[in-house]
């Protein structure tokens, strides 16, 4: 097997945040180490240290919708952050879901919903099942408020 890899770098840079800060920097065509920076820097600001408290980091992936949900998903004239996917379909922020539902920043006794990112659930000292319960809790929510079924990001091996 052969593979041919470009010495080009290629940047993605769709993401608003990042093409907000990287909208900052004076270069016109920031370098592969500027937009790592930028990226690192911002998922600084929104995620736990893994150092300071204990987290599975995104708990939950982003639904995939028809471009016919949109519209219900809107609440107090804001609509869930979307992006389009290659075949039509919409990508929607479970965070916006999730915090649509009032789950940031709670806890449930020793496990919680993290204050900055809602896809982040961390543990203050629970047990795996605190923290599987919180997350069936919050697939709960989301299914009843949006009819949208959220899936876990992380592979779960055991209950316990």
């Amino acid at each position: 097997m052969v593979f041919r890899l470009s010495k080009l770098p290629v940047i993605e840079n769709s993401y608003p945040e990042l093409q907000r800060v990287l909208q900052g920097l004076p270069a016109a065509e920031p370098s592969p180490q500027e937009v790592a920076d930028c990226v690192i820097a911002l998922r600084r600001g929104k995620l736990p240290d893994p150092a300071e408290i204990a987290n599975v980091g995104s708990f939950f992936k982003n639904p995939i919708v028809a471009k016919s949900d949109l519209a219900r998903l809107v609440i107090n004239n804001e609509a869930a952050p979307s992006y389009v996917q290659s075949d039509g379909r919409y990508k929607i922020a479970a965070a916006w879901l999730i915090d649509q539902c009032g789950f940031r920043g709670q806890r449930r006794g020793p496990v919680g919903v993290h204050a900055n990112q809602a896809l982040v659930l961390v543990n203050y000292g629970g047990t795996g099942a605190q923290l599987m319960a919180l997350a069936a809790e919050i697939q709960d929510a989301v299914a009843a408020k949006f009819a949208i079924d959220l899936d876990l990001e992380p592979r779960v091996y055991g209950r316990g």
